[in-house]
């Protein structure tokens, strides 16, 4: 065999061919995701839109009901510790895979849970929150847990409800076949998936405007006339789709840490994440792990310890361990939530081994 050959049969070995999670490959799918945006939010023509009817859309599956059980939460998304999930269950929906086009036999699951305190037919009963806690790319099912512990004076007349995005966790997937040469580079994969699952069209119902339709669906059956929204970071986009659909059905919207749903793609939020998060680790958690040196074990110079940190980081194969050790313990958390500080104070920790062993030498 010539040396040309025995190359190109290496690269063919080297060929992968493997399912796509949707929920996973944001880069393949961001142009999907906000597909019409602009042109559905221009509403400057004085056009009235009228909204839509997810009952008589969804024929038949708008008669289901869901079957509640004990939640499994996995590691994608587990609950914030000190979360109570003594009233709180689980259930899978069926929605149609889309709702521009509905067909009863043609679905998705969607994995819902809520954290019931009371009858909506108890006079005391003021609202069902439904939340999403950002992303998407994780688990929201255990996230009615964590707003409910952080509202505790709304407890005893609110109910909470959180969800699997399609795409995502415990609910249904899309999945897309590509191949990439790794020799082409980093971005291989990523330019594969793009051009190959952005074409395909189970992927192309993964999209923020699909799962606003599924979110008036759970209200439709939980049997409420109206909800009221809750939504974080990209959660706040979802909610403006949410609003723009179905603002006749619900009460109340609270967004939080806000995206600029003016742009085009919600692409300029991750490109800003980079930076925010850069910067709520070295002057927020370098300082929480300064004041907790008798726990954390790191020191008490924030400055020493970032420099630490990012030194014992620095190969490829460190920086790999580092990044398993966050996700083991979900400490990414702690960017937008104090109370994950000491997971993220452990991953700084298992991440710089050799310093905390000259410290305690």
């Amino acid at each position: 065999m010539s040396n040309d050959s025995s190359a190109q049969a290496e690269t063919r070995r080297r060929r992968r061919l493997k399912p796509l999670t949707a929920g996973v490959a944001a880069a393949g799918v961001a142009a999907i995701l906000v597909a019409g945006t602009v042109a559905f939010r221009s509403g400057g023509d004085g056009e009235v839109r009228q909204t839509p009817d997810v009952a008589v859309l969804a024929g038949p599956l708008a008669d289901q009901e869901p079957a509640w059980e004990a939640c499994e939460f996995r590691d994608d998304g587990p609950p914030l510790p000190g979360a109570d999930l003594s009233n709180v269950e689980c259930a899978t929906i069926k929605v149609p895979r889309d709702w521009h086009d509905p067909d009863p036999e043609v679905t998705w699951d969607v994995r819902i849970s809520q954290a019931r305190n009371i009858d909506p037919t108890d006079p005391d009963y003021r609202t069902t929150i439904i939340t999403h806690p950002g992303g998407p790319y994780a688990s929201g099912l255990s996230y009615s847990t964590t707003v409910q512990m952080y509202t505790p004076e709304l407890r005893p007349t609110t109910n909470y409800v959180s969800f699997d995005q399609r795409g995502l966790g415990q609910s249904s997937h899309a999945e897309c076949a590509y191949e990439y040469d790794p020799a082409d580079g980093r971005s291989a994969e990523a330019q594969a998936i793009g051009e190959a699952c952005s074409q395909d069209a189970d992927v192309g119902t993964m999209t923020t405007e699909q799962a606003a339709y599924d979110m008036d669906f759970i209200r439709h059956l939980l049997g409420l006339e109206s909800v009221t929204y809750m939504g974080y970071s990209y959660g706040t986009w979802l909610g403006t789709w949410f609003g723009s659909l179905f603002s006749d059905n619900i009460e109340r919207m609270v967004l939080d840490s806000a995206t600029d749903s003016t742009r085009e793609s919600i692409q300029t939020l991750y490109n800003a994440a980079h930076e925010g998060r850069d910067r709520q680790f070295r002057l927020h958690l370098m300082n929480w792990i300064a004041r907790n040196d008798a726990t954390v074990g790191l020191g008490t110079d924030p400055e020493t310890i970032w420099k630490r940190y990012f030194a014992a980081t620095s190969t490829p194969e460190q920086s790999l361990a580092a990044l398993y050790a966050w996700n083991s313990v979900n400490g990414p958390v702690a960017f937008s939530n104090p109370v994950a500080y000491p997971m993220a104070g452990a991953s700084c920790r298992t991440s710089s081994p050799r310093a905390r062993h000259r410290r305690t030498r």
